[in-house]
C-alpha cells in the first residue's frame, strides 16, 4: 500500500508548536551536530521555517474565526466588510506561503531532511511544505482573495434565500463559483479533468477518474 504524507494540518500544528530558536540541546555537544546528526545551521533554519508557517497558520486561523463568526453572531449588515477582511487576511497568509524567503529555506534543508526516515516530524513538515509551496506559486494572489470574498458573500446570500426557497438569488453566485474554480484549475494545471487539480488539493493524487471507481464499485 501507497504510504501517505501526514496531513498538511497536522504537519503546519507541529511547526506552530516548535517554532521556538534552537537551544543548545538541540544543537548538540558532539561536533555541533545532536543525536539526529542536525547541525546548529541546519537547526537554526528549520527554527525559521516553522516560524514562517507559524504565522500562515495563524492568519489562517484568524480567518477562520471571521468565519465561524459570520455563521454565530455576526449583525447582518456586516457581509461586504467581512468578505473584505476574510480576503484581506486570505491574500497575506498566500503571500506569506509563496516568499522567494521561504523556498530558500526549503532548498537548503532537503539535503539534510530528505535523508531522515519518512515517518521523521520534521522530514514529513518539510516534504508536505514543498508540495504547497509549489501549488501555491501557480495561484495569484489576487484570486486567493477573490474566491474568499465570494465564498462569503455567497454563503451570506444563501442564508437569507434559504428560508424562501430562493433558488433564484443563489443561482448567479453558484455559476460565478464555478467560474472562479475553473480559473483556479487552470492556474494549477494538470489532470485530465479540471476538477483534478482541485481534489489534488485535497487529497494529493486523488482524480475524478479515481472517485468515479469508487462510486462504482458501491
Amino acid at each position: 500500500m501507497q504510504r501517505r504524507d501526514k496531513p498538511a494540518s497536522t504537519a503546519r500544528s507541529s511547526a506552530v508548536v516548535s517554532s521556538k530558536s534552537p537551544t543548545k540541546s538541540d544543537l548538540g555537544r558532539d561536533g555541533g551536530k545532536n543525536p539526529r546528526g542536525t547541525t546548529p545551521l541546519v537547526a537554526v533554519r528549520l527554527a525559521e521555517l516553522k516560524r514562517k508557517l507559524g504565522e500562515i497558520a495563524d492568519l489562517k486561523a484568524a480567518s477562520a474565526v471571521l468565519n465561524w463568526d459570520q455563521a454565530t453572531f455576526m449583525p447582518k449588515g456586516g457581509t461586504v466588510a467581512r468578505g473584505r477582511q476574510r480576503a484581506t487576511l486570505d491574500r497575506i497568509a498566500h503571500e506569506k506561503m509563496v516568499e522567494p524567503a521561504l523556498g530558500r529555506l526549503l532548498d537548503q534543508l532537503e539535503p539534510v531532511l530528505d535523508k531522515r526516515d519518512a515517518d521523521d516530524d520534521d522530514a514529513s513538515l518539510l516534504r508536505v511544505t514543498r508540495r504547497d509551496f509549489e501549488r501555491a506559486i501557480k495561484i495569484p494572489a489576487a484570486l486567493v482573495a477573490r474566491l474568499a470574498e465570494h465564498s462569503n458573500r455567497a454563503y451570506a446570500t444563501w442564508i437569507e434565500a434559504r428560508p424562501a426557497n430562493d433558488f433564484s438569488r443563489v443561482q448567479p453566485l453558484l455559476e460565478m463559483g464555478v467560474e472562479l474554480s475553473l480559473e483556479m484549475s487552470m492556474a494549477l494545471g494538470g489532470g485530465v479533468h479540471p476538477m483534478d487539480p482541485l481534489l489534488d488539493g485535497a487529497e494529493p493524487g486523488m482524480t475524478v477518474a479515481d472517485v468515479r471507481r469508487l462510486f462504482d464499485a458501491l
